[in-house]
């Protein structure tokens, strides 16, 4: 199966390098199984505020025409295995440790932001074209599963960073991540290399769909002459309104909620329709103090939200699972339903599809059937108490 899976590199984010001009999807498929497509723009922002020492995440999935999508309440204690095999046929495996809330693109188990219930946060951006990592000994994940992965298994950054001597991330994206600490790094691959950004490094947590020492160089140069940041492609700009509005920021005290309208109305003045086709199709602001997902789409603006802490999300009891387009305003927990397969998978081939991914309905069936069928481990005592304490 796993010769199938590698022409799934699309994963979550690098829908953000898709592009769909003059009705040219048909030239994605040769393109997904390589880096990502060379398109005049991408659109998709990510953020992080410093709310009275918690961090508000913000991030945008900006398309032509991409909206459709599910979240998930992922539980803990599944014992995973990755769909491919190391350069010397290893494979991954990991159990879940702490239960996470995700926005899915692509399906099931590809997220392409999330948060977990150790405050942990991270979202996707494509960064192409370059050329994809290096084939090496460790282990390989897709961009989309290796989210899923961090999720399931760090409370910090330094667990993020190290993971990488481990794990090998296949496709050509980049990421913004923080802990609830406000502790935040860049993880990309420019020149087939890993290069990651925290402390002194990242003055500014911002990230759009370029290298981000270059798009902090843009926007040094902006502050001390004034010089435009707007290029070829509206990721400069894009960087320099969100690290203006990150660094304007002052927390009003005892106010959680003005940290979330404040999130929300830089993702607004970041939108990708100010610079091209992109419309700004989600918005996700996450508050880690309260461990909530605040979100809005095009087609339903009206915002609404949800607790990871409202849900029991443990082996054995179902997956919950919410069309992120059911037009529910306010708190959305009645909008979750128990996980179906058949809505599931009719979403990843229907995505798949779209994009001209070359596998068949029983290779993408099984992709689905692995992801659904993991089985539960036990927690170790003091993992399992540390959860019960958290809840």
């Amino acid at each position: 199966m796993g010769h199938h899976l590698r022409r799934l590199a699309p994963a979550a984010a690098i829908l953000c390098g898709l592009a769909t001009f003059g009705g040219g999807r048909t030239a994605v498929a040769p393109v997904i199984a390589t880096t990502g497509l060379l398109v005049p723009d991408r659109a998709c922002s990510a953020l992080c505020l410093d709310d009275r020492g918690s961090p508000v995440f913000g991030a945008a999935m900006d398309h032509v025409t991409i909206d459709a999508g599910y979240v998930f309440i992922n539980p803990r204690g599944l014992e995973k295995t990755s769909l491919d095999a190391s350069v010397d046929g290893r494979y991954l495996t990991w159990v879940s440790q702490y239960a996470s809330l995700t926005f899915n693109l692509v399906g099931y188990h590809y997220a392409w932001a999330g948060m977990n219930e150790a405050g942990l946060v991270l979202s996707t951006m494509a960064l192409g074209p370059l050329s994809q990592p290096v084939n090496d000994h460790r282990l390989p994940l897709d961009s989309g599963v290796w989210v899923q992965y961090v999720l399931d298994t760090c409370e910090t950054i330094e667990c993020v960073v190290a993971s990488n001597d481990r794990v090998r991330i296949v496709t050509v994206d980049h990421y913004l991540v923080t802990d609830r600490w406000g502790n935040a790094v860049t993880i990309e691959f420019p020149a087939e290399r890993l290069v990651e950004h925290h402390g002194d490094a990242l003055p500014v947590a911002v990230l759009t769909n370029m290298v981000y020492a270059d798009a902090l160089a843009r926007w040094r140069t902006h502050q001390q002459s004034g010089e435009p940041c707007f290029t070829w492609s509206s990721s400069p700009a894009r960087f320099c309104i969100g690290a203006d509005r990150v660094v304007s920021f002052v927390p009003a005290e005892d106010d959680d909620e003005a940290a979330i309208a404040y999130a929300f109305e830089t993702l607004h003045a970041m939108r990708g329709e100010q610079f091209s086709e992109h419309s700004s199709q989600w918005n996700v602001v996450f508050d880690v103090r309260n461990r909530r997902a605040w979100f809005r789409t095009l087609d339903q603006p009206a915002i609404k939200h949800v607790d990871l802490a409202d849900f029991e999300p443990h082996c054995g009891a179902p997956v919950q699972m919410l069309d992120i387009q059911e037009p529910l305003p306010g708190d959305a927990r009645d909008g979750f339903f128990d996980f179906d397969f058949d809505r599931a998978l009719q979403h990843f081939i229907g995505f798949l599809r779209a994009w001209g991914v070359g596998a068949t309905d029983q290779d993408l069936t099984s992709v689905m059937r692995r992801f659904a069928s993991f089985p539960c481990r036990p927690a170790p005592p003091a993992v399992a108490e540390a959860a019960a304490s958290r809840r």
